[in-house]
């Protein structure tokens, strides 16, 4: 991982131009940012944050260890399971969160499924059926991503990559054995589409793309070495270890 380090450094020194071509004047810089605490007191649950998002009417959805949270400015209200409730959250760890291209918000966690929040509702679910590959490959959720043909792609762990097409079919891609067409390993930590309609995909066992046309492609890293992709940012960038 050092070299690997030590090499992106090396080509990004190399082609890095003259910045002081790029300077902006004093007046052009933008603000020193403020930052604001928020937490029990405000709250905020007592609990780890995971991820935020911010939906297309401004409300900021933050996913943590004991909830869903919705922020509107002013209030945080708090998502979790009722008992009494069958369309609640059916569990309290939200680590993943995707606002799709309409403004949806699309949730996922430890134990939970696929998650979709319908206002006036409550959250509608698709889960794992064993037996039955039209449906997740886990419960445990680790990642969203929206491809432009309006198709909503599910990581989880262990049990690979699901597909929700935008008629409500599900379609899974896993790790076979044996075959370098399929996805390296079948727990995936994060992805990223691409305007192109690619996917990239970090997993357990390195980074892969899926293209338009459902090949697979897997990345190399320097030196051949087995990555655990934990995040994956635009323009190539990934955070791994």
């Amino acid at each position: 991982m050092l070299a690997w380090a030590l090499t992106c450094a090396q080509v990004s020194a190399a082609s890095a131009p003259d910045v002081s071509a790029f300077a902006a004047p004093p007046r052009a810089l933008l603000p020193i940012p403020q930052f604001r605490d928020y937490g029990r007191r405000q709250g905020m649950p007592d609990a780890g944050t995971y991820m935020a998002v911010q939906d297309h009417a401004g409300f900021i959805w933050i996913g943590t260890r004991d909830g869903l949270v919705r922020y509107d400015g002013v209030h945080f209200r708090v998502f979790r399971h009722d008992t009494s409730d069958p369309h609640s959250l059916p569990g309290n760890d939200i680590s993943a969160l995707l606002i799709d291209a309409r403004g949806g918000l699309w949730a996922g966690g430890e134990g939970t499924g696929l998650l979709h929040y319908i206002p006036g509702y409550g959250f509608q679910r698709w889960v794992h059926k064993p037996g039955d590959a039209h449906s997740l490959g886990a419960n445990d959720v680790f990642a969203l991503a929206q491809t432009p043909d309006g198709a909503i792609w599910v990581g989880t762990y262990a049990g690979g990559l699901a597909r929700l097409g935008p008629r409500g079919h599900i379609t899974q891609l896993r790790h076979r054995k044996g075959d370098a067409d399929s996805l390296v390993s079948d727990v995936v930590f994060s992805l990223h589409a691409t305007p192109d309609g690619s996917l990239w995909i970090g997993t357990l066992a390195g980074l892969d793309v899926r293209r338009p046309d459902g090949r697979i492609q897997h990345v190399r890293f320097p030196d051949g070495q087995r990555a655990v992709v934990l995040s994956i940012a635009g323009q190539g960038a990934a955070c791994a270890r």
